[in-house]
């Protein structure tokens, strides 16, 4: 395992069972802290969840978890990004594809939906990404979903991680994680 696997997975096993965690990243951690994530709460914690996926296709995060070799069959993908940049949609019990990126309340009503579906008793929600949800929705309505979005997870007691990749993310969207995420692990290197 890579110092970033061990520091990410010492960082999982010391939250709490229901926390919520904005995880800051680089670009070349992004497919560690991906597999590194779904390892330990679907191997680790036997978890059921839901990934909502703005950043790359369901197809192609699916697929490179079962490379890993990955159990992913109690996790539901809402895949935002396939339908609008033309790409085949999987026709799959497991994926829910949404038009565009920009229908927030429609992410929250298929959220609901994964969480419906799970059979595992304690589940998680992993959201892949804030950078990406940035590139389509403005600032001031991107603030308020995640205000929502994190509260509503929150009320359900879910375990959910708020990727961040990079550094560009605007500095009142972090303040908004760090204010509404229990936890901030940032695990980018030092600049």
């Amino acid at each position: 395992m890579s110092e970033f696997e061990n520091k990410l997975i010492d960082q999982f096993n010391m939250m709490p069972d229901y926390s919520i965690t904005a995880l800051f990243v680089d670009t070349d951690q992004y497919f560690p802290a991906i597999t590194n994530t779904l390892f330990y709460t679907t191997e680790q914690r036997e978890m059921g969840g839901g990934y909502v996926t703005i950043t790359r296709p369901a197809r192609a995060i699916m697929n490179k978890l079962l490379a890993q070799k990955i159990r992913i069959a109690d996790t539901y993908f809402i895949d935002c990004i396939s339908y609008m940049v033309g790409g085949a949609s999987m026709a799959s019990k497991q994926v829910v594809n949404l038009e565009s990126p920009t229908m927030l309340e429609t992410v929250l009503l298929k959220v609901d939906w994964a969480f419906r579906q799970i059979a595992a008793p304690q589940k998680f929600l992993f959201l892949d990404s804030v950078n990406a949800l940035g590139i389509y929705n403005r600032d001031k309505i991107l603030k308020e979903f995640l205000h929502v979005f994190i509260n509503r997870l929150r009320a359900r007691d879910i375990f959910s991680i708020m990727l961040v990749v990079g550094r560009g993310l605007p500095r009142d969207l972090e303040e908004i994680l760090q204010m509404t995420c229990d936890e901030t692990v940032d695990l980018r290197k030092k600049v």
